[in-house]
């Protein structure tokens, strides 16, 4: 389970950040998952969960907003949401898919006092 890492490397900015800005308990963390990520959201909320024993992290609660897969199609130029990763364009047909958005893994931001 390579989240257990993730959210371990998380936890390590979250704390040199909060030092830095005189934060000594951290109330949210909102961290963006794309389905193209490969990192399961249950897993990372599982893993989270084992921070709590720190003080930092005592009574904080960890919100991930999944981003859906976004493809633009070189072939007829559209934009549109990829369902069931599929990676045909809708309109078109093709093949010829750029991912837009849908691989992100990153904290957006966290809340503390």
């Amino acid at each position: 389970m390579h989240e257990l890492s993730i959210i371990q490397s998380l936890a390590d900015q979250i704390e040199s950040s909060a030092k830095e800005h005189g934060i000594s308990r951290v109330k949210l963390v909102h961290l963006v998952n794309g389905k193209l990520s490969g990192v399961n959201t249950a897993a990372l909320q599982l893993s989270f969960s084992l921070f709590n024993f720190l003080p930092l992290f005592q009574y904080a609660k960890l919100v991930v907003e999944e981003r859906e897969i976004i493809a633009w199609c070189s072939c007829c130029r559209k934009e549109q949401k990829v369902g069931d990763y599929r990676f045909v364009c809708g309109y078109c047909r093709s093949s010829q898919l750029e991912v837009l958005s849908g691989q992100e893994l990153y904290i957006d931001y966290y809340e503390g006092d």
